[in-house]
């Protein structure tokens, strides 16, 4: 009876390491709500471009290549208990799937879907109750305001003077930054539901937002100082007639994961 607990025990412990110590993530925003929950240590692959902001851990020899194109063969060699991937209009998933490898597809094309991300992945990794605390946590940043009149503004991740034919990718009304401006009291002057369109500027001037936002995840001053004044030369925009064009830079500006509380900080930050 002894013996058979002891191989019980042993087999249980195994089952168990299995489900969550082979964990790879295609996305970086999946790969901090992964690193959020302490689970650095079954991660066994990510993208080139994914990193952990809490621990620094060094995902150098993880590289399964890039979010688009992964490198299947070094995946299989990874030999991963589930793939978590983001929602895509491609055939990764169906590929995934064509080698065996469990695929959990999420979708963060909005906040809701960063919150859900954080309890699958919590139940996919047998730490559910650690999930819920860091969903409920995060969720209760979340205050309110009424937006209805609140100012128009317009959020662009293109540098204006980087642009030869002067097309800027503006964020739509469907994406993740619209709940950060709602939750400023703002609005997004874009309402097409779109997570991103690319605007002419004569677009903008008919728009005519009452602010301008740049995000960056990083720019020197010399390079912030020059797009400032690229845009001063459209002083019929009110946002630039009335100083109301900002950058805002950061690592955690481009991912839509459980940092979102430092993206909405920024945000408050810009002066109404």
């Amino acid at each position: 009876m002894k013996v058979f607990l002891t191989v019980f025990f042993l087999t249980f412990t195994v089952f168990s390491a299995d489900k969550t110590q082979r964990v790879i993530s295609l996305a970086p925003s999946l790969t901090e709500i992964l690193c959020a929950l302490d689970l650095q240590e079954n991660i066994v692959g990510v993208t080139d471009f994914c990193k952990d902001p809490y621990k620094q851990t060094d995902f150098s020899k993880l590289r399964v290549g890039g979010i688009i194109n992964p490198n299947f063969e070094k995946m299989l060699k990874s030999k991963p208990s589930v793939v978590f991937t983001l929602k895509s209009k491609g055939n990764k998933t169906l590929k995934l799937n064509s080698y065996g490898m469990k695929v959990v597809t999420l979708n963060h094309i909005n906040l809701d879907g960063v919150f859900n991300s954080i309890l699958v992945i919590g139940k996919e990794c047998g730490i559910e109750e650690k999930a819920q605390a860091l969903h409920d946590r995060l969720k209760a940043l979340l205050v309110e305001k009424d937006f209805s009149n609140g100012k128009k503004v317009l959020v662009t991740i293109s540098r204006l003077s980087s642009q030869s034919n002067i097309r800027l990718w503006v964020a739509g009304n469907d994406g993740f930054y619209s709940r950060l401006l709602n939750l400023c009291g703002a609005q997004n002057i874009l309402q097409e539901n779109e997570k991103f369109t690319q605007v002419s500027i004569e677009s903008i001037i008919k728009m005519n937002p009452d602010v301008i936002i740049l995000l960056r995840d990083k720019m020197t001053d010399e390079e912030k100082e020059q797009e400032i004044n690229f845009w001063k030369k459209l002083p019929s925009l009110k946002a630039v007639s009335e100083g109301s064009f900002h950058i805002i830079t950061g690592d955690e500006i481009m991912i839509p994961g459980p940092r979102f509380p430092s993206v909405l900080k920024k945000f408050q930050a810009v002066p109404e």
